[in-house]
């Protein structure tokens, strides 16, 4: 609790900063220039009578997760969800929930803040996703509804962050009614803050999602631009990593003209800066936003959008996925997988370490901790056909999982 309290004052102390702080964001084009008043506790749009449902997820990728849930609980309930950032926005748009579904940008949490937003929107009951621990925001959410966490995760530097503040997360994570773990390794290190009988563990979500959408009049335009190439998609790269990429692909690039590498960075804002890259390296490079059109010569495509990376993994036969070549903790292995790709990364994935010690297990993921590892591993897909539909049904199968939503909404519609 003390630790709480010091939180508390402090996150009252700074209520006023909160708005300067966003009109920086604003000028930097990092928020939403009609709808940043939401982060503020100011709403425009008008609040549906009954019950509303809420659930709030951080960003894209626990957005997806939650995708089929919140289409089923949607067919006869109000559903509220709320996410920190543009490009979850963004991407709301893109998925087709139906009108019973509205999107707000969630609340900072600042106490003022949080109560005006619990105020108007008077969820009936409010479902977090991963590990988004929002102090004020959980401990004034929970006087006035029943809280799930569902696909609970904690990093292993968030796990060692919390272990020195102990009584912070055991108190936080009192305050929800159960909490359904993403996984077994998850689950033992949420079991240091959590009562027992209060969690579950039934399987990621993200292995129940429904393979990343797909616009089939652009998927067949580049089908046919792409028809005769080898396209590897190199998908939520990090600072660092594409230098990695591209230098494990050059003697690749020089000897097989059929190859064409789509990378697709994590920040979309860095495809001009990647560009030049490429350019240094003498290659024949463009980016998205500039082109739609892949040329016959062109060895890397740069896909600096949002909203079609289903497009890029149905395009390709290999998946190098990013955030693992530098310690970010890797990303979703799943998607790729559900699309039929052979699968790398390197070696940083303690996000998903469940979900690759079993793609580990299975032979449906290969590792690579450096560039001499990753010029192997490509070159031995590249020169090796049946090896890459070796490791793209192997790595299907890893990603099919059964009856996690129907055990996950049967913890959370529990209690109304």
């Amino acid at each position: 609790m003390l630790y709480y309290k010091i939180y508390y004052i402090i996150t009252s102390l700074c209520f006023r900063l909160f708005p300067i702080l966003l009109k920086k964001r604003l000028v930097n084009g990092k928020e939403h220039p009609k709808r940043a008043p939401e982060k503020l506790g100011f709403y425009n749009l008008k609040r549906p009578e009954g019950n509303i449902i809420w659930f709030h997820a951080a960003s894209v990728g626990e957005l997806n997760s939650i995708t089929e849930i919140v289409k089923i609980l949607s067919q006869d309930n109000n559903i509220l969800i709320t996410t920190g950032t543009l490009n979850s926005y963004k991407v709301f748009d893109k998925i087709g929930f139906n009108k019973n579904v509205i999107h707000q940008f969630a609340p900072l949490d600042s106490p003022e803040i949080v109560k005006r937003f619990l105020q108007y929107w008077q969820p009936s009951k409010g479902i977090f996703t991963d590990s988004e621990l929002w102090p004020n925001l959980i401990c004034h959410a929970s006087k006035q509804m029943p809280l799930y966490n569902v696909n609970a995760r904690l990093s292993d530097k968030s796990f060692q962050t919390w272990q020195y503040f102990g009584s912070l997360a055991r108190y936080l994570y009192s305050q929800f009614t159960y909490v359904i773990a993403c996984s077994e390794y998850d689950l033992k290190k949420i079991s240091h803050f959590v009562d027992s009988t209060k969690l579950h563990c039934f399987g990621n979500l993200k292995c129940s999602t429904p393979p990343l959408s797909d616009n089939v009049a652009i998927s067949d335009t580049l089908k046919d631009q792409c028809a005769d190439r080898l396209v590897i998609v190199a998908a939520s790269t990090h600072d660092g990593e594409e230098e990695i990429i591209l230098d494990s692909l050059l003697d690749n690039f020089k000897s097989d003209p059929r190859i064409l590498l789509i990378l697709v960075p994590r920040d979309v804002s860095r495809g001009l800066d990647i560009l030049k890259l490429c350019i240094s390296k003498k290659l024949d490079a463009s980016v998205r936003t500039d082109t739609d059109q892949i040329s016959n010569t062109a060895q890397v495509y740069i896909a600096n959008t949002l909203g079609e990376l289903g497009i890029w993994y149905r395009l390709s036969k290999i998946a190098f996925v990013g955030g693992s070549l530098v310690d970010v903790g890797g990303h979703n292995i799943i998607e790729p997988a559900q699309l039929g790709n052979a699968i790398i990364s390197g070696n940083h994935y303690s996000n998903f370490k469940d979900i690759f010690d079993l793609f580990i297990k299975k032979d449906a993921i290969q590792i690579a901790s450096n560039t001499s590892e990753l010029k192997n591993t490509f070159s031995n897909l590249i020169s090796n056909k049946n090896a890459i539909e070796n490791y793209a049904k192997n790595a299907k199968s890893a990603a099919t999982c059964d009856n996690i939503i129907d055990n996950v909404l049967s913890i959370i519609t529990k209690t109304s």
